[in-house]
């Protein structure tokens, strides 16, 4: 009879016991790293733990001997955390500089379609007037361009301004004697601001 010890005790396919049970385990730290560096990308705050896991992964895996694996998990989460460092201040400064130009230029172009609308409705009001002997009344309003008592159409919409609100209309003008007001609240929404665009100011 053979004396056999434990770690030569073999199962029927072959494989040793105790080899069978010292199964390689993906290390942690790295699986998290690589988690944390893709996130970095996008959001940049986990960058900084990408980094940290990253390198906490590579030093318990060398110390392993060979228990744990995930090194390349590891080094990729620490080069995309450390990418995500670098880039991500580039990044706010180039839009800490292009938003307010953007904003400002949104700005200037509503401001532009405004003038542009009052202007257009201008036309049809002196259209109504020299067709009818006089502008409309307030209470007609701008909606008379559209279907007036003649059946003439000056205008094929009445529009709101560019920040939603309808524009305002009074005959006789307060600003305006001799003829009307037209203007729009602008930005702020409110009356007699410094932002209005109207027709008395250009």
């Amino acid at each position: 009879m053979t004396d056999q010890t434990p770690a030569q005790n073999s199962c029927e396919c072959g494989c040793s016991e105790t080899g069978a049970s010292n199964t390689v385990k993906t290390s942690k730290a790295a699986l998290w790293s690589l988690i944390c560096g893709i996130a970095g990308i996008i959001l940049c705050l986990p960058a900084i733990p990408a980094v940290i896991l990253g390198i906490v992964g590579l030093v318990k895996i060398k110390k392993s001997n060979g228990a744990l694996k995930g090194s390349g998990k590891a080094i990729t989460g620490l080069i995309l955390g450390g990418l995500a460092i670098l880039v991500w201040p580039f990044i706010l400064i180039v839009a800490s500089i292009a938003l307010p130009a953007f904003i400002h230029a949104k700005s200037t172009a509503m401001e532009s379609t405004a003038k542009f609308e009052i202007r257009n409705t201008g036309t049809a009001l002196e259209q109504y007037r020299m067709d009818s002997g006089n502008y409309p009344s307030t209470e007609q309003g701008l909606q008379i361009l559209m279907n007036n008592e003649h059946g003439q159409k000056y205008l094929d919409k009445i529009r709101n301004d560019p920040w939603g609100r309808p524009y305002h209309y009074r005959y006789p003008g307060s600003n305006n004697p001799s003829s009307y007001d037209l203007w729009s609240d602008g930005k702020d929404g409110i009356e007699g601001t410094m932002d209005d665009i109207d027709k008395w100011k250009e």
